[in-house]
């Protein structure tokens, strides 16, 4: 399914990969700086009530409901808590394809996994 959409994407003239971030902690502000040059993030969504209509970058974060009316292509779960993250999206109606945890970070960043967190398992 990723790489479907991602020739889809890529089918576009100079249209960027948009993606929202989930998680607004250290994990998500590590990568900021080491996303791909054809990534976009549309939003970050955050749990935490004090941090919604924030801004990280010029971008907003949202909670996580807001994501059924932004147009991406992908969620990224950048958190240790990325396996509830994942519930709490597809409770909310989230296609389980448009998701993707920490574990596949290489598809956004220009960076490997172990770079920041040892040896991961490939999981989805």
């Amino acid at each position: 399914m990723y790489n479907e959409i991602v020739l889809k994407i890529k089918a576009r003239e100079n249209v960027k990969m948009r993606i929202i971030i989930f998680g607004t902690g250290k994990i998500s502000m590590r990568f900021l700086s080491k996303l791909k040059k054809d990534i976009e993030i549309a939003a970050f969504l955050d749990n935490d009530p004090s941090k919604w209509e924030g801004r990280i970058e010029q971008i907003p974060v949202l909670p996580p409901q807001k994501a059924l009316e932004l147009d991406y292509d992908f969620i990224f779960l950048l958190s240790a808590s990325h396996v509830q993250m994942k519930d709490q999206l597809v409770e909310i109606g989230i296609p389980k394809e448009k998701i993707y945890d920490i574990f596949h970070i290489e598809k956004i960043c220009v960076c490997e996994q172990a770079q920041y967190f040892g040896t991961l398992p490939n999981e989805r």
